[in-house]
């Protein structure tokens, strides 16, 4: 299948923040389980690089970090500090990630944008489900801002794009809509009106879970992304990482940008 930049309602800068915030939260319930597998290979180029903490961009509403962390920190024998930012902040979800992980996970309250990330953020970047949101040119700015700033960066998603994840990813977020809205933790008068009285939140997400699919990047289109850009001393790595979840098998899509020279934390 050809990639298809279509319209998604989470890209929109004007889109209301009760509609924002649902299917962040639903993506992070659900990014828990599907990114543990994740945790080795993050490990393994943290400890390369020598780095003990993590600058999570387009956190959304917290991302899997929460439960990735502290297999890091397992890993690494020492404790793995996290910084959460976004474009579009949900405070309420970093706040409660926060307390969930006793302070460990941190975050900048400002909009902050994965193109041009503060230095003074210093960590070993991550991105988790939010390469597929940015046209090719805009993929290069980001990774360009880790390499020009010698910082390491890890990308990963797990929607794929064939037949079978554009069919099934939208009935799948359409159906856990209703299923685990009242088990996030956020139930608001205006969230249970727009899930169960005028469903409207469940087809954003719904939609957004198609187009994300028809999105999706895969390892050789990065790999000629990354051939374009101008990073001497620094590596690219892609490949793809297979689990197994509750609907079956599935690939966790992977980049790794990382600095020829040892960092430091």
């Amino acid at each position: 299948m050809s990639r298809l930049h279509l319209f998604e309602w989470e890209d929109q800068s004007w889109f209301p923040k009760v509609f924002r915030n649902f299917i962040t939260d639903h993506l992070v319930f659900h990014m828990k389980r599907l990114y543990m597998p994740v945790a080795p290979i993050l490990t393994d180029r943290m400890r390369e690089t020598g780095y003990t903490n993590i600058v999570d961009l387009c956190s959304g509403g917290g991302g899997p970090l929460e439960v990735l962390a502290p297999k890091c920190a397992e890993g690494l024998n020492v404790e793995v500090g996290v910084t959460l930012t976004d474009l579009f902040p949900n405070l309420e979800a970093f706040k409660q990630a926060q307390e969930a992980s006793d302070g460990v996970i941190k975050f900048r309250s400002e909009s902050i944008s994965a193109m041009d990330c503060p230095e003074e953020l210093e960590g070993f970047r991550t991105i988790f489900t939010a390469l597929h949101h940015f046209q090719p040119e805009d993929v290069s700015r980001i990774l360009s801002d880790a390499a020009n700033k010698g910082v390491p960066i890890g990308v990963f998603e797990f929607n794929e794009r064939n037949i079978f994840n554009a069919t099934v990813s939208p009935l799948a977020a359409l159906l856990s809509s209703f299923l685990i809205t009242p088990f996030l933790g956020h139930m608001t008068f205006s969230r249970f009106v727009f899930t169960y009285v005028i469903p409207i939140a469940p087809l954003f997400f719904a939609w957004d879970g198609f187009v994300s699919s028809l999105r999706a990047y895969s390892p050789k289109e990065l790999d000629a992304i990354t051939c374009q850009i101008d990073s001497t001393g620094y590596n690219w790595d892609s490949g793809k990482i297979s689990a197994v979840g509750h609907i079956g098998p599935y690939n966790i899509t992977y980049l790794f940008g990382i600095p020829c020279r040892k960092a430091s934390s």
